[in-house]
């Protein structure tokens, strides 16, 4: 669906807020296997499902075809014995 600039924007800082909360959920899991001892041995991987249009091309949601903000998610990996702090892959 078509969506206003002024509409994308509360979408996105909603949509911001969802990440916030997950976020906070992951500090809050890596926390608890530090309090146990195990964070440094422990493989952590979080990855998206997909992607959001917020606003590009003006569209909202993510069903309209294979673009790059609906392809690119993260991907994130914590494992100090086999993944160098920082590594990153563009």
């Amino acid at each position: 669906e078509s969506v206003s600039p002024a509409h994308a924007e509360i979408i996105g800082r909603v949509y911001d807020s969802a990440l916030h909360y997950v976020d906070a959920r992951i500090a809050e899991l890596a926390e608890a296997l530090q309090r146990a001892g195990q964070l440094d041995s422990t493989l952590l991987v979080v990855v998206g499902d997909h992607g959001q249009q917020l606003g590009e091309r003006g569209r909202l949601g993510s069903a309209d075809g294979l673009h790059d903000s609906l392809l690119r998610v993260p991907l994130l990996v914590r494992c100090p014995t086999l993944v160098p702090q920082g590594f990153a892959i563009e």
